[in-house]
């Protein structure tokens, strides 16, 4: 269990950045340089914001297999300051101190959401040393937010726990996690590092949310540690995330599923009862389950096998013992009007 719900400690020390510089704009946003780090924050729509940080002299690059829109419409952005840099659109500012370089944002009535921690900001975690495994990942990185009084968080994908994450700790790191699915697990099947946050005082009621977009180990801390901030870290790999600045829960929600893509219209037999359970082991123990809805009359489009109907855990097998006719059993289940759904897991047996 612990290898699931503890995280690793974070060796070394935490440099955040230190004084910024502006290297160069253009009709999007623009690029800092801060020591051997270099910043971006860029206007993708008027309600939208792109942050990026690449440290020890990396190339920026947003190439990642989480982004499905990467072509935007112009945006209409009024660039100025020069010890504070300014990025307005009609929906949003986003506010870039040079000294030390932290990026906040505000909305058109000036409240500030989103606002980097004034001490820690974004940084790289400098580890001592780095042994053969990790050297290759880099350095952690960490993005520290300040948290608003009454502020709370939700989002994170898939959990076994509540809907406010507010005061949580959550990991970022696909696992199949052992029986249970307790709600203290932190991770689980899949990785969703994004958070929509519900603002407090003057802004209550208003959204805006976050999308930390990282393959490598990514944990957030959600004002566990810290009651009055959060942060945002992955094991390696740069900091590029994503601002929807609102103001409705619905805007955020719109934009990110733009972001990052949205669920295709399903068929129509998957908006049916599905019948689906862990886990039936025969061809004949799931012949008998058709039987029954079908003579009892409950409605019922969908049946599912789990992984005992694979040859000791294989993908893309079938046990010849207890599903022998796969092809056949599909045949029958389909002219009582079931269709039949197969897990697939992402992995392959080490034989």
């Amino acid at each position: 269990m612990e290898t699931f719900e503890t995280p690793p400690e974070t060796r070394g020390r935490y440099r955040p950045l230190e004084k910024g510089r502006l290297l160069d704009h253009d009709d999007r946003g623009v690029r800092l340089g801060a020591g051997s780090a270099t910043v971006e924050v860029v206007a993708l729509a008027p309600d939208l914001f792109r942050v990026g940080m690449f440290p020890e002299g990396r190339t920026p690059t947003y190439v990642s297999e989480a982004i499905a829109k990467e072509d935007w419409e112009p945006v209409a952005l009024e660039i100025s300051g020069e010890e504070e840099i300014r990025l307005s659109t009609r929906s949003a500012t986003a506010r870039i101190s040079l000294d030390p370089l932290r990026v906040s944002f505000s909305d058109p009535s000036g409240r500030v959401f989103a606002d980097d921690d004034e001490e820690l900001g974004m940084g790289v975690v400098e580890l001592p040393e780095a042994d053969v495994f990790s050297a290759p990942l880099g350095n952690p990185v960490r993005l520290y937010k300040r948290r608003e009084e009454g502020e709370r968080y939700f989002g994170c994908g898939e959990r076994t726990s509540g809907l406010d994450k507010t005061d949580s700790y959550q990991v970022f790191w696909n696992v199949d996690p052992p029986p249970g699915h307790t709600a203290s697990f932190k991770n689980i099947y899949a990785s969703v590092p994004f958070v929509l946050s519900m603002r407090g005082g003057e802004a209550r009621g208003s959204a805006y949310g976050l999308f930390f977009d990282n393959t490598h180990r990514v944990e957030f801390d959600l004002a566990h540690e810290r009651e009055d901030r959060a942060y945002y870290g992955a094991e390696g790999g740069n900091v590029v995330y994503y601002v929807f600045c609102g103001p409705t829960p619905r805007d955020v929600l719109y934009r990110y599923t733009e972001l990052t893509g949205r669920t295709p219209m399903p068929p129509l037999w998957s908006l049916g009862n599905q019948q689906c359970r862990y886990s039936y082991e025969t061809a004949d123990e799931l012949r008998e389950i058709a039987r029954n809805f079908r003579e009892r009359d409950i409605p019922c489009d969908t049946l599912y096998l789990d992984i005992d109907y694979m040859d000791g855990y294989r993908v893309f097998t079938w046990n010849k013992e207890r599903f022998p006719e796969p092809e056949k059993l599909i045949a029958e289940l389909r002219e009582q009007g079931f269709n039949l759904v197969t897990i697939v897991d992402p992995g392959v047996k080490v034989d």
